[in-house]
């Protein structure tokens, strides 16, 4: 049975029953309307472990700081290294890069819709729909959807 959904991202769809958590474009797990208290729309983080994603983005970014100053202190002012290999200088950068884009990620804001079910609070990245100019059909839709009229409480954009 395939399922028609009204608005789809890459990690989910919102059909007129729910939310459908997707992997590769398959629905894996259904989050019923019925079963959560409140919906709202608001700006936030896009990912959920941001702040572990900050420490290991500036974990990288020092350890890569660090050892690039002791390979430049050594070829530059030491005079130690009389071969510089390719490795030396890429070993730091490679940390470098990788700790930028974490910290880049983690600290990414957007629109965000927030759900909330009992005492447990799902964040659903929408930015993909406000880039396509879907958001105001999807205010809409939250807002008329008689499943979710009632629950769709605050827009705070």
């Amino acid at each position: 049975m395939t399922i028609i959904y009204k608005f789809e991202t890459d990690q989910f769809g919102i059909s007129d029953t729910g939310i459908h958590l997707l992997r590769s474009g398959y629905n894996y797990e259904t989050i019923e309307f019925s079963n959560m208290d409140e919906l709202s729309i608001l700006k936030g983080r896009q990912i959920s472990n941001w702040a572990l994603a900050l420490m290991f983005g500036l974990l990288l970014v020092s350890v890569g700081l660090y050892v690039l100053y002791h390979v430049l202190y050594e070829y530059f002012i030491g005079n130690r290294i009389h071969i510089f290999h390719v490795e030396q200088f890429a070993f730091p950068v490679i940390p470098l890069i990788i700790g930028t884009y974490t910290i880049f990620v983690a600290l990414k804001n957007g629109l965000v819709l927030k759900a909330l079910i009992g005492n447990k609070t799902l964040n659903f990245p929408i930015d993909k729909l406000s880039k396509q100019s879907q958001i105001d059909e999807f205010i809409v839709f939250l807002n008329t959807n008689n499943l979710t009229k009632h629950k769709f409480k605050t827009l705070k954009i």
